[in-house]
């Protein structure tokens, strides 16, 4: 994997013009690859748009390493959840839910609206939707199925909990692939994205449904309840 040039480097100087150098980059080379990049690029900020493509190599380099799931579309399958696994934070896709489950319905719609690019069966859009849905979830998420599993590895070995990259040796990557997408303070600008759709939600039923007692989303609410006036770093419980 090679690393930009000084050239690219210069030339990527725009949010536009960065998304175009990881597309040549990683993206792969099939319609339904670069329709949804192109389709995530247009939603997520640069932070997270860096951390889901980190995502997509991780879910490439652990898939040897673990329980493999079965389909001929596998690779399209780990683009697609990757892309999509916190597209939920953005706006357009900030519905009643959890982010995470808006994320995987954002991917699944997607997919409906370009079947004419790909040949995902149904069983197979279930389980993107499930890896997606599921990011989060300790335990279930590994023991769902093992495409799930491979999604949350991946995002939990961006975020090196609890030292899997040492454990998958995948340390020399991770400096590799971080210099080309630098993390942009991911932990905290995602973590304020999920917080801030919480907060925006009618306290009450309204709140407690984005962000249920126990989950992921639940627990940045309370760190968000919780700290300290004008504290402005990352989410004790991110």
């Amino acid at each position: 994997m090679c690393q930009f040039t000084n050239d690219q480097r210069e030339a990527a100087s725009t949010p536009e013009q960065t998304a175009e150098v990881i597309r040549a980059k990683y993206v792969p080379d099939t319609k339904l690859c670069q329709t949804a990049f192109t389709y995530a690029a247009q939603h997520l900020g640069p932070s997270i748009l860096n951390h889901s493509i980190r995502v997509y190599l991780y879910t490439q380099a652990l898939t040897p390493k673990l329980e493999k799931p079965s389909s001929t579309n596998l690779n399209t399958m780990l683009f697609i959840a990757a892309m999509f696994h916190d597209i939920g934070t953005h706006d357009a896709f900030n519905g009643p839910g959890r982010f995470e489950v808006c994320g995987a319905d954002a991917a699944v719609a997607f997919l409906r609206a370009n079947a004419h690019d790909h040949d995902l069966t149904e069983g197979e859009l279930q389980d993107i939707w499930v890896g997606i849905a599921c990011h989060t979830s300790p335990e279930i998420a590994e023991r769902i199925s093992a495409f799930s599993n491979l999604i949350r590895l991946a995002v939990l070995t961006d975020f090196n909990r609890p030292g899997l990259r040492r454990e998958f040796q995948v340390e020399a990557l991770t400096a590799e692939i971080e210099t080309s997408l630098p993390r942009l303070e991911i932990e905290k600008l995602l973590g304020d994205a999920v917080v801030r759709q919480i907060m925006g939600k009618k306290e009450g039923a309204d709140r407690l449904r984005k962000a249920p007692n126990n989950s992921w989303p639940g627990s940045l609410l309370k760190g968000e309840l919780e700290k300290e006036p004008g504290y402005a770093g990352v989410n004790k419980y991110f």
